[in-house]
């Protein structure tokens, strides 16, 4: 422990030893004990919690705070009426999801890119990129098998027995 890091404890915390770090706490109530400048810190420390805590924190009015609130944007404003098993609950529940994932987008856009990837990827499907023929040829079989049990990445996987 170090003069410089009880100060900082001191500042951080105040000078109730009791919301120091516990960790810390005894080492750093040691050196304040064993050194004159740090106990006249802890001291200043002392006056500053003991005027700051004659101070009190303002309550804002209702009228401030329903202008707080009115100001929000819709799109974070919850209908209390519409219950979470309702068609237009999900559908607030959706654009909330889509309005956190890619903000300030508006949401059609992200669901059709989805769509149009998922068409891609079922035209590829359909277009019977890697034949499959009624005897598969062993060259098929063992690229299959090859990807199956990782031999293409370097784990291991088939070997050829013949």
């Amino acid at each position: 422990m170090t003069p410089d890091r009880v100060r900082q404890i001191i500042d951080a915390y105040g000078a109730d030893a009791h919301r120091w770090p516990a960790g810390e706490r005894s080492a750093a109530q040691e050196l304040v004990r064993s050194e004159a400048t740090l106990t006249a810190y802890l001291e200043q420390a002392r006056a500053l919690d003991s005027v700051l805590d004659l101070a009190t924190t303002a309550q804002p009015s209702e009228a401030l705070r329903r202008s707080i609130l009115a100001e929000r944007p819709a799109a974070h404003v919850q209908d209390a009426s519409v219950g979470a098993g309702s068609v237009s609950g999900v559908s607030n529940w959706w654009r909330g999801l889509l309005d956190q994932l890619v903000p300030g987008v508006p949401g059609w856009q992200p669901v059709a890119g989805f769509a149009a990837s998922l068409l891609v990827g079922v035209w590829l499907g359909a277009q019977g990129i890697v034949p499959v023929e009624d005897g598969a040829s062993e060259s098929f079989d063992t690229a299959a098998v090859s990807l199956v049990y990782g031999d293409a990445f370097g784990f291991g996987g088939w070997e050829d027995d013949g």
